[in-house]
């Protein structure tokens, strides 16, 4: 199961459902997915949506690959139902601890990470 869309994973996922089912989801209120109808918004709602979903399609466990937004809902997904989570892959993943001592230049850049201070400007 992949929490971002096709669109967004495109090939890859192509090229794995020759090999396996692959359930992409478009998340509520994101993309072309109309919105939650209770207007809830937080990614443990989101992880009970996925586990509904997948009780829906007779999913009792899978590979859960979540981008972004989706990587917070797939790992509160992992959290809340370890046991269905073969294996776990987060891609620049919300709520992952960013502790990294190596960040490229462009990232710090983009996150406002540099200032003129830290120049000597």
């Amino acid at each position: 199961m992949a929490l971002p869309p096709v669109r967004i994973l495109g090939k890859r996922v192509k090229t794995l459902r020759s090999q396996q089912r692959v359930i992409s989801v478009d998340l509520p209120g994101y993309g072309l997915t109309g919105p939650f109808i209770d207007d809830d918004y937080r990614p443990s709602h989101y992880a009970h949506f996925i586990a509904e979903l997948l009780d829906k399609l007779g999913v009792k466990h899978a590979v859960v690959v979540g981008n972004s937004f989706g990587g917070q809902v797939a790992l509160d997904f992992a959290l809340d139902e370890p046991t269905r989570v073969d294996k776990l892959i987060l891609i620049d993943a919300l709520g992952y601890p960013r502790n990294s001592i190596s960040v490229p230049i462009g990232f710090r850049v983009r996150n406002g990470g540099f200032h003129r201070e830290r120049w000597d400007l």
